[in-house]
């Protein structure tokens, strides 16, 4: 499996064949393809443990007055919490901005920042970092992740596969679930031609 970093122009590639699925907010996906709901995710805010400056609740002035962490995957290719805080006038004075929420924890300890990020991933991170977790002042509402293909792969018995596996994954809790082995992915489809190498792209 080849995974690759979004880009502004993952539906173009998409289109043109070039990605075998993308995973993104349904916000940002194309009317163009079908595409399937995945799960829903909800915001936390991080502040690091030793941040005296917020307390067990987190304020609009708090918030608005501190140095931010956030996730962009280019100029053009916000986070969604980006995306809808800035749409809604909530314009943050971002310090660090890095290319994946899990390096988020790397720039908030030891610092006052704050990090807006997803709900689940928060509380996994916090089991290994001095990080804790506090409500956002502002209501963001809820990410629907959703895979989309191009329509070209609709019945391709490999990709059917795929897109299985993904949806059970995805109607799990995988950060809370006991480790169990994954299943095997078959090597050849229904008619015994060698399955490719999907290639993958995700955002949130």
């Amino acid at each position: 499996m080849d995974i690759s970093s979004p880009s502004p122009d993952a539906i173009e590639r998409l289109d043109r064949g070039e990605f075998d699925l993308l995973l993104m907010p349904r916000k940002f996906t194309s009317a163009a393809h079908p595409l399937q709901s995945l799960f829903e995710e909800s915001y936390t805010c991080i502040v690091w443990t030793g941040n005296t400056r917020v307390g067990e609740a987190l304020t609009l002035d708090q918030y608005m007055s501190a140095g931010h962490v956030s996730s962009r995957f280019s100029a053009s290719s916000p986070s969604y919490e980006e995306w809808f805080l800035k749409t809604s006038g909530f314009d943050r004075r971002i310090e660090v901005a890095t290319t994946n929420f899990t390096s988020m924890p790397h720039f908030v300890i030891g610092t006052r920042r704050i990090a807006t990020m997803h709900d689940r991933l928060a509380r996994t991170l916090a089991r290994y970092y001095p990080i804790r977790l506090v409500a956002p002042p502002i209501e963001i509402p809820k990410l629907e992740m959703c895979m989309q293909w191009n329509s070209f792969l609709d019945h391709d018995p490999a990709h059917i596969w795929f897109r299985k596996l993904l949806a059970e994954v995805a109607s799990e809790n995988a950060f809370d679930a006991d480790s169990s082995p994954a299943p095997v992915a078959p090597g050849v489809d229904g008619n015994g031609v060698q399955c490719p190498r999907p290639v993958l792209a995700a955002c949130g």
